[in-house]
Formats: C-alpha cells, sequence, structure tokens
C-alpha cells in the first residue's frame, strides 16, 4: 500500500475518514515508520495548535490566503484556477477545514498539477495554521517579574533518558521508555505568559507553560518547537515554547573570523571531555584529574553544561550518547525522602554547591528539550533547594548551615530564577526576594561583594563581585541597581582576564572569568567587547594542543586542587560560550 497523503493523515487523526478507510489507515501506519513520523510530526503540531484557544481571523484573511494560493500555483491551468476561484466564494465551511477540502479536490487529479505544487499546497497549509495562530489582537500581559531565559529550539527526536533514582519513589505515572502510541498528543493546560515588546532591536520573547504534570507521555511536546515571529511595529506575540536565541547569536557569531577561533577552542574542549568521561557511569571523576572525589557531583554537571552551552543535549547534536549518560548519572544520585528528599547527590561536605550545579545544568537541558521525564527530578530539587534557604535569605555549604555563603548562593538563585521561567516551581518569588535582599546587605557602596558578610573577601573580591554582580542582573528591581552595576563593571575592568604566566597563578581564575564573562555580557557596549577580547585572548593561550591532554585547560588556578582539570577545562569552555548562552536581559 502507497503512503498515505498528508491530507488523508490529517482526516486519520481526526477520525474523519470512512470506517474502511479507517482501517486500512491504520493497519498501513503501523507497518510504516515514514508513515507513522509523519503522523506523530502532525498530532504535535494539532496539540500546539489546539492549545492557543479560540482564534477568530481578521475578515480579509481568507481573501489574502487565497490569493497568495493562486499566485504560488501560477503554473496550474486556467481552467483548474477558476473553478477554484468560483467554489472559494461559494463556501460556508470554517477556513481551515474548508481549505483542506479545497486542496484535496485540487491536488488528487493525477497528473494535474507539477510536483513542486503539490509541495507548495503542503507547505501552504501549514502556512495557514501557523498565521491562525499569530493574527489575532496582541492583548496585554504583564510582564514577568524575572527575566524569561531564551534557550533554542530542538530536534524532532525522542527522549532516551533512563532515570533510576536511588530508592525510586513511585512516579508510576511518568515511566520512562513508555513508547509512544498514535494519537493526538495529550491535552495539556498551558497557561502562555505574554510578554510584549518594542521591535526596534528585533527582540524576541518566549512563552513560559503551566503545570508540566507528569502524565504518560504520548507524543513527547519536545518534537518539534515552533518559534513564530511577528514584526509588528509596536508588538511582538511569539507563540512557542522556548525562543532560540542561543542557535541564533551563535550562529551569528560562527561567522566571524574570531569565532571561528572560538569555536574551534569549545569543541576541541568538548571533546577531550567526551575522551575523559566514565563511560559505564556518565560521570566525570575530578579525582583522576588532580581534583577531589567529593565534587564528582559537581564536576559531572560543569561538564554537561559546557554541552548544552554549544547545543549539545542527549535529544540533539553530536554528542547525544555523552549528554545522556551524564543526565542518568545525576538523576541516579537523587535521594528520594527523608530531610534531605530532592537533594542530588551526596549528604556529605559542602553539598550545595554539587546540588546547585546539578540542579542547573539539569535545568539548563531541560529548557533546550522539555523533556518531561527530567520534571519529577527538578520539581525535587527545586523544593530541596527552597527548604534549604536559610533565614538571611542566602544558601550554605549545607542545608543546617547558619552561614551564608555567596559563592554557594548564587548557584541557587541562577536555578530558581530558571525554574521560576520554566514554571517548575510557582511560588519562588519570596526565595528570590530574600536572596536580593541578601546581596545588597553584602555588598558595599563601591560594588563590591563579601563573601559572607560585607567588607569581607578571603579570597579577593573579584569573583565574589562578578557573582554578586550577575545575581542583581538577574534580579534588579530598581535605578539603585542599575548604579551598583555601573561600579561593579568598573571594578571588574580594572582586573580583566591575563595571559597566564608560569609562577604567577593566582592572575588566573576561572571562576572568576566565568561569572565575570557572564555579567559583562549583560552590560554590553565597550565593556563587553574589552572584557570578551582579553577572555578570549586569556583562555585560547593556556589551552592544550599537543598529548594526552589536548583540548583541556590547565589546572593552575587556585580552585583547581578541588575540581582539577575538568573543573578547569568546563569552566573555560563555559566563560567562552557566555555571549551566546543567554540574552541580554536589560531588552
Amino acid at each position: 500500500m502507497a503512503c498515505i497523503k498528508k491530507y488523508d493523515l490529517i482526516g486519520f487523526l481526526k477520525k474523519d475518514l470512512p470506517e474502511k478507510e479507517m482501517a486500512g489507515a491504520e493497519e498501513h501506519v503501523k507497518n510504516c515508520p515514514e508513515c507513522r513520523e509523519e503522523l506523530n510530526w502532525l498530532a504535535n503540531l494539532s496539540s500546539a495548535v489546539s492549545r492557543t484557544g479560540e482564534i477568530e481571523p481578521s475578515k480579509d484573511f481568507s481573501k489574502r490566503v487565497t490569493d497568495a494560493l493562486s499566485e504560488a500555483l501560477n503554473d496550474a491551468n486556467d481552467t483548474e484556477k477558476a473553478a477554484y476561484e468560483q467554489d472559494r466564494a461559494e463556501e460556508e465551511l470554517p477556513l481551515l477545514q474548508w481549505f483542506i477540502l479545497k486542496l484535496k479536490d485540487y491536488v488528487q487529479p493525477a497528473g494535474s498539477m507539477r510536483a513542486w505544487a503539490l509541495s507548495t499546497c503542503c507547505h501552504l497549509l501549514l502556512f495557514i495554521i501557523i498565521a491562525l495562530i499569530i493574527m489575532q489582537t496582541p492583548v496585554k500581559a504583564p510582564a514577568p517579574e524575572f527575566p524569561m531565559i531564551e534557550i533554542s529550539p530542538v530536534e524532532k527526536t525522542e527522549s532516551t533518558i533512563s532515570w533510576e533514582p536511588r530508592n525510586p519513589p513511585d512516579w508510576s505515572k511518568n515511566e520512562i521508555g513508555v513508547t509512544p502510541t498514535l494519537g493526538l498528543a495529550e491535552q495539556m493546560p498551558w497557561d502562555y505568559s505574554v510578554d510584549f515588546g518594542n521591535l526596534a532591536s528585533e527582540e524576541f520573547y518566549p512563552l513560559s507553560s503551566k503545570d508540566f504534570a507528569p502524565i504518560p507521555p504520548v507524543i513527547s511536546p519536545q518534537k518539534e518547537n515552533y518559534v513564530l515571529k511577528v514584526r509588528d511595529k509596536t508588538r511582538a506575540l511569539i507563540l512557542a515554547y522556548i525562543a532560540p536565541f542561543r542557535n541564533e547569536e551563535r550562529n551569528e557569531f560562527l561567522k566571524t573570523e574570531n569565532g571561528k577561533l572560538v569555536n574551534e577552542s569549545i569543541q576541541n574542549g568538548l571533546k577531550w571531555l567526551v575522551k575523559m568521561q566514565d563511560k559505564p557511569t556518565g560521570k566525570w571523576q575530578p579525582e583522576l584529574q588532580l581534583g577531589k572525589e567529593e565534587y564528582t557531583i559537581g564536576i559531572t554537571a560543569l561538564a554537561l553544561m559546557s554541552f548544552s552551552g554549544s547545543n549539545e543535549t542527549h535529544l540533539h547534536g553530536n554528542h547525544k550518547e555523552t549528554v545522556l549518560k551524564g543526565v542518568n548519572y545525576l538523576l541516579s544520585q537523587q535521594m528520594k525522602n527523608g530531610k534531605l528528599s530532592g537533594l542530588i547527590g551526596p549528604s556529605k561536605g559542602n553539598y550545595m554547591y554539587n546540588h546547585g550545579i546539578a540542579t542547573l545544568a539539569l535545568l539548563d537541558i531541560y529548557s533546550m528539550t522539555l523533556d518531561k521525564t527530567l520534571l519529577p527530578a527538578l520539581e525535587a530539587a527545586v523544593s530541596f533547594m527552597v527548604s534549604a534557604q536559610n533565614e538571611s535569605g542566602g544558601w550554605g555549604y549545607t542545608v543546617d548551615a547558619e552561614i551564608t555563603d555567596s559563592s554557594v548562593t548564587g548557584w541557587q538563585v541562577m536555578s530558581l530564577v530558571y525554574a521560576k521561567n520554566l514554571n517548575i516551581n510557582k511560588n519562588l518569588n519570596s526565595a528570590l526576594q530574600k536572596a536580593k535582599k541578601w546581596y545588597d546587605s553584602i555588598t558595599d557602596t563601591d560594588g563590591k561583594t563579601g563573601y559572607r558578610e560585607r567588607s569581607s573577601y578571603p579570597n579577593g573580591y573579584l569573583a565574589l563581585t562578578s557573582v554578586g554582580m550577575f545575581c542583581r542582573q538577574l534580579l534588579a528591581t530598581s535605578s539603585s541597581d542599575t548604579e551598583i552595576l555601573a561600579k561593579e563593571e568598573q571594578l571588574l575592568l580594572q582586573q580583566m582576564p591575563v595571559r597566564f604566566v608560569k609562577g604567577n597563578e593566582r592572575n588566573t581564575d576561572y571562576y572568576y572569568y566565568y561569572y565575570g564573562s557572564l555579567a559583562m555580557y549583560q552590560q554590553n557596549g565597550p565593556a563587553w567587547k574589552q572584557w570578551g577580547a582579553a577572555l578570549q585572548d586569556s583562555l585560547l593561550n593556556i589551552q592544550q594542543t599537543v598529548g594526552a591532554n589536548a583540548g583541556s585547560w590547565e589546572p593552575v588556578d587556585r580552585w583547581s586542587n578541588y575540581g582539577g582539570r575538568f573543573y578547569t577545562t568546563s569552566m573555560a569552555i563555559l566563560a567562552l560560550e557566555s555571549n551566546f548562552r543567554f540574552p541580554r536581559f536589560n531588552k
């Protein structure tokens, strides 16, 4: 039996085909991978459209669409075109139903159209579905309290995560590995948080989804993420899961000669990380590269973030297997009950570092894939993180720590802002406001951020100030924040990254380079240009180019004896990825 035509597949999805045709189509789909893939694609598209609610097209919409179709099919014979124009004036059916039926009648006779014309019709049908979504009149909606993180869309592929936590909880309603079945994708209650903005800078605003309840996957929503760009003079309405910022910015950057050099450096670093991963477990073992075993969770998470920063996830990219193993390792280390339920990693040492970085890594991958098999772990991790916040508003090394640490707190703040924007948890405003007040309390009038209290810098103020600066950019609420940020910018410009000189290791600080790069990219302008040039000159000249460690970065800073070469390599890559990881929030 020949493959089912697209319009018949739509009828099959809606169960509109005659009984005999329905039975035959069902039998064919069971045995035809191509039709099955096409059916899943159409089901996801149908599900995405259905979630937008009732939309009334403009009065002249039908005429504009059909005029465009007539123009596109200018090679069709005059008789067909005349009949087509006459029929459309007499039809009273809803627009989409009418168009599908007319398209079927128009293209079905054998040989009546060229192949390109048939293809044009099919693509125009998809255009109409998309156009119906975006032609509605924009409605004002309150801007989000915290900036939306915009990430790139994903390819059409299935989740391959295998999650078995220690003492695995009973998440039977969200089993991993459930085989997708035919039919429309599940209807999920979505709340599109729409933001409108001036399009002078062609900004794109993402939508956050609501209520990702753990339900059995039928056709995973991550198969296609459609980003619709509306270029109105004053408004923009984007109906999509996530915006393509990371991919677009990266592609633009890679067109430059400098971008090509940086990308080559990043790719060499990723290849080294792939080679050095412990394949049976999926982890990176810092103790094998001059680090300490107790930081295995955090080091593995930093490595995963290096991959996701270059659009590599367990569902798409050149290193899917590596990322998949790393993700599964983190998931396997999450605790399921007791006081530490949700903690990722063992409850020993400075485990809030590990937990904060691991949660951030999983959130980053989730934001790029919307793979809901990650949701139970993320919900538990975020809930634990909130419960671990102390009365001062920050976080310490452990859940019971009375002393708050500005470095540990930075990872938790980044994770919670991410989780809020992804609607992992809807009750994070209070925790974020408390964290903002705490950072205000330990930042002096010059912009310097203390370690545990104001004016306390046991290892210098630069790294801590860059952490506080980026968190302030994430949480800024007033003009006083802008004033402090300007002072912090000047502090960082006075101590920009420098080339490594043997015997003067303390001039190199990968931690400072990472947070400083995130913060200075947000500042933009001459400050970012100066910082970015210095950063690239420093990091590209300290990367190993020969031998077993070719592609890695030398463990020469003050923190290398904790995380080893895996730490320095991951942090260097993350710093180099900073100009296409997040959008500029102030826009």
